[in-house]
């Protein structure tokens, strides 16, 4: 029962966790886009060049061309700012259902014996696949052929497999 109560808390505290993230990065793709905003509003006032990147520039005159080149560049802003509006929109609600996935999978499949008896099955199959048998001396010829007495590796190979078994 304990084993239930604390993968039962394990979880709530993740879903805790994601929900708070995902709010956090809300909040920063917000701010990133009220930023954007802010800096790139002003320039529906400036002509700007074809090149890219684009420089904004002021006519010192005024005339029908420049007028339409402001008209043009002031479109371009704003189909740019809507258009990063629009993908803005999008990524919070893909936010959102990227936690309603993760919140979803972990409530759908709650933890039972079953699992522990898996777990601990795994568990005991791990340990006998890395048995002190399985690296002997001819399981290193037969792994590292070239390397054997004559070319003083022997050690070397001996040390790295106790030190493989150690690891895992």
């Amino acid at each position: 029962k304990s084993r239930q109560d604390w993968f039962q808390k394990h979880h709530e505290e993740m879903n805790e966790r994601d929900r708070i993230l995902t709010r956090l990065s809300k909040v920063e793709a917000q701010l990133l886009a009220k930023k954007y905003l802010r800096i790139n509003t002003p320039l529906m006032h400036f002509c700007r060049t074809r090149a890219n990147p684009s420089l904004c520039w002021l006519p010192a005159i005024h005339n029908e061309h420049s007028s339409r080149l402001l008209a043009i560049s002031a479109d371009a802003v704003r189909a740019d700012l809507s258009a990063r509006q629009a993908a803005l929109q999008f990524y919070l609600t893909e936010l959102e259902n990227q936690l309603q996935v993760k919140l979803t999978k972990r409530t759908s499949l709650p933890y039972t014996d079953e699992h522990k008896n898996q777990e601990e099955s795994v568990g005991i199959n791990m340990r006998l696949s890395h048995d002190d048998n399985n690296y002997t001396k001819e399981h290193n010829n037969e792994l590292y052929p070239h390397s054997d007495k004559e070319h003083g590796n022997e050690d070397f190979i001996d040390e790295y497999h106790h030190a493989k078994r150690r690891r895992c």
